[in-house]
């Protein structure tokens, strides 16, 4: 196995497995060849954590990458007939032996811009600020005394069109620090490190997280103690004839309760932060958005609630944040633990965003976006 593999599986693998630097199948990795010529890639869809020699990833050709980022006319096209068109064009670029057939990630042309060894992650302790009014702000305070501070990437479609946006920024950035950011910030959406070697690429997205974490500061509250067996199992039932009063089949309810959701749920604005629209793409892509906030064990009570939060986002919830009782995740077993993990990372962001200005969420332009093309290939 090539060394480069062999580093990229044991990045993906070490950050993969803790949710606080990223959910389900978000967030991806890339180490290029010495001689710069190919580029091992995270591949869509998969999740770090499961990256294995056989799985997981893509060995792409790095030039005819960087090439889509020189082709004009495709900016000007609409946005999902780009995209395929883009997804096509990496899908070229890959050579090597694997049978997984799997499309390399959506943020190929990023990764193919920065240094040997790249990492992408939406930390929790690291969202607030990219996902906040004032976030740039106070990153830029936070980090003032980085021989090479952080560079801000302004929000802007997930993928070809982030890579762009980097593209145009980098060279003023060469100009006035002489390298390249071994920091950058991506506006709703998260971090990317990179660096010469896979020791200090980890080192650093840990300091970076340290930093962020520093300043938000811990928790303090004291969280609700575990509901009971049966209080459990009224709010399930009340959850299904909400939504399927003729007793249409439906996906498993699991149901979800830990220190994280038990200190969410002691927090008094917890009802308002399960309101806030998406603030990064996974939000859509895994979950949907937010849970909805039930506050009364009644199926007619949730089926307004249901009714009002179609007429608002137009979709139906699959994640129930009942009051006192925990969250309840209606979903195949598969997808149960991500959206869990999705959703729980999401409403502990949001605690943080009053003390950054107040929170940043997505446009209507961008929840399209992802709604229409990120989510059929994201990460």
């Amino acid at each position: 196995m090539q060394q480069e593999l062999k580093d990229i599986i044991a990045i993906s693998r070490t950050l993969g497995a803790d949710t606080n630097l990223t959910q389900g199948g978000g967030g991806n990795t890339s180490v290029k060849t010495d001689d710069g010529e190919f580029m091992y890639l995270k591949a869509s869809g998969s999740a770090l954590k499961n990256m294995s020699s056989r799985k997981g990833w893509r060995r792409l050709r790095i030039a005819p990458i960087l090439a889509t980022l020189k082709n004009s006319t495709a900016i000007k096209k609409d946005m999902v007939f780009r995209e395929r068109q883009i997804a096509q064009l990496l899908k070229k670029a890959c050579y090597d032996n694997t049978t997984a057939n799997a499309q390399p990630s959506i943020e190929a042309q990023m990764h193919a811009l920065l240094r040997q060894y790249t990492i992408h992650l939406h930390p929790v302790a690291a969202s607030p600020y990219v996902c906040s009014r004032q976030g740039k702000v106070v990153i830029e305070k936070l980090f003032a005394r980085e021989k090479l501070p952080p560079l801000w990437v302004p929000c802007a479609d997930t993928g070809y069109m982030t890579a762009r946006k980097i593209a145009r920024l980098l060279p003023g950035y060469r100009r006035e620090h002489n390298a390249l950011p071994k920091i950058l910030f991506l506006q709703k959406h998260g971090i990317v490190i990179n660096t010469d070697t896979a020791s200090s690429a980890i080192a650093l997205t840990r300091r970076v997280i340290k930093t962020c974490q520093r300043h938000l500061g811990p928790l303090k509250v004291k969280p609700i103690s575990a509901p009971t067996a049966g209080d459990v199992t009224a709010a399930r039932k009340a959850i299904r004839q909400a939504l399927a009063p003729n007793k249409t089949k439906i996906p498993t309810i699991k149901h979800y309760f830990d220190k994280d959701i038990a200190r969410l749920l002691a927090q008094p604005d917890i009802a308002k932060w399960c309101k806030i629209p998406p603030l990064v793409p996974h939000e859509i892509s895994y979950s949907g958005g937010m849970p909805l906030w039930i506050d009364e064990i009644d199926p007619q009570h949730i089926t307004r609630k249901i009714y009002q939060s179609l007429k608002r986002t137009g979709k139906q919830p699959v994640s129930f944040l009942v009051k006192d009782i925990g969250l309840f995740v209606v979903a195949p077993a598969a997808k149960s633990r991500t959206i869990k993990d999705v959703v729980t990372a999401g409403l502990v962001i949001r605690q943080h965003l009053d003390q950054l200005g107040g929170p940043d969420p997505m446009t209507k332009r961008q929840q399209l976006f992802t709604n229409t093309v990120y989510a059929y290939s994201h990460s």
